[in-house]
Order: C-alpha cells, then structure tokens, then sequence
C-alpha cells in the first residue's frame, strides 16, 4: 500500500495530503473561507476533479457561486441563519451569514494506506454567538486505483438549534468543468482573455440527477 502522508503548514493554515509523492489534497482553513474545504482533490496523475476558481482560476471555469470551493459541508438555514452561501464577494448586509470558524487540528496521524486528520471548528452566528461545536475525522485511503475520502462531523449544540430544510447542505463537491452536465444556455467563464458568456458543452462528460430521478441544472 502507498504511504499516505500528512504535511502541516500552520503559517498558511492548510494541510497538504499526499499519496506517495502525488497531492491528493489539502486542507484549506483560512478564515477567508468561511468555513474548512478540501481543494484541490486530485485523481491520480495530478488530475484535478474540482474547479479551480476562484482559488486558482482555469480556463473554463465557470465563476458562479463563490462560496463552492474543492469539497465542503455546510448547511442553508439554521436559526435563520445562511452558512452555505456566505463567502467575502458577497453582500452580507443582505442577509444573515453565518460562518463555520476553525479552531484547529486536533491529531494529524500519517500511515501506509491510510492517514486520518480531525479538525475542531465552532459554527458562529451573524451576531458572532457560538452555536455548535464541531469534530470532523477526515480519513484518507486508497483501494486499487481508487482515492477515497470518508467524513464523519459531529455537531453539538451549545444552545437551541433549528435546522430548517433546505435545498443547501450538507456535504457537496465543485466539480472541474470537465465533468459538469451539459446547458442549454451560454455561461460565464474564466478565459486568458478576461470572463466571457460561452455555450461549449463539447467537453462535458457529467450527468447528474435529482433524488427525484430529473435531469436538470441545479
């Protein structure tokens, strides 16, 4: 089994994780963020399957949706309260956003095969109010050629909390624009020459579908 390593850049506020001498991904904490994602995810041979903007931008990407970075978990409405889409190019006097603050890294642990990370986090309201204390194990492992991530979040609440339905959480990924489904209408995208509106669905090879079984755009 290849040995999966665990690299801490503390400064930097990530954590890279690499398998063998090829990154995986890492772990971005930066408050900027909003809240801890994984990016890039990287399948074997340095293939990135998430979309790079608006960390490090490529060509086609599209530049909607500023707050889906790499691989997240979040949620839309607990106590009123917006945490998925919260991000800092948006207005946040529009609406209450709240933030996923992270604390730190409780154990970092490297091995053949497989490494486990667990982070702690607090999940803060508009009003800057704790709300939830939140571990997360991150486990890294391999089978064959497969790149696995397993999550397991515990939240606990530290006063009342409502998580109202919506259509926004919990556990997503941003794909690379390789593997989005194909529109039925121009996009905007990053370009060498600046953002241009494109339909070019040429090399899109994603089909997704509701729970519902409906083929659509979101």
């Amino acid at each position: 089994m290849p040995e999966i390593i665990i690299v801490r850049h503390p400064t930097s506020k990530k954590a890279d994780i690499y398998i063998g001498n090829e990154l995986f991904t890492s772990l971005l904490y930066a408050d900027s963020l909003k809240k801890a994602v994984l990016y890039p995810v990287n399948a074997p041979g340095h293939v990135s399957v998430t979309r790079g903007w608006p960390i490090a931008p490529k060509n086609g990407d599209q530049i909607d949706h500023p707050h889906q970075v790499g691989v997240w978990f979040n949620y839309g409405d607990i106590n009123g309260a917006d945490y998925w889409n919260n991000s800092t190019r948006i207005d946040t006097n529009a609406k209450a956003y709240g933030t996923v603050r992270f604390n730190k890294i409780i154990s970092a642990k490297s091995g053949n095969g497989k490494a486990v990370l667990i982070t702690s986090s607090t999940w803060i309201n508009p009003k800057g109010r704790p709300m939830l204390e939140e571990v997360s194990t991150y486990t890294f492992s391999v089978n064959g050629k497969d790149r696995i991530i397993d999550r397991q979040t515990n939240l606990k609440a530290i006063e009342d909390v409502l998580f109202k339905d919506n259509k926004e959480g919990l556990f997503a990924i941003r794909v690379a624009r390789e593997l989005e489904h194909v529109f039925a209408k121009p996009v905007k995208v990053y370009t060498s020459e600046g953002i241009k509106s494109v339909l070019a669905n040429e090399k899109l090879s994603g089909k997704y579908e509701s729970s519902a079984g409906i083929m659509g755009e979101d």
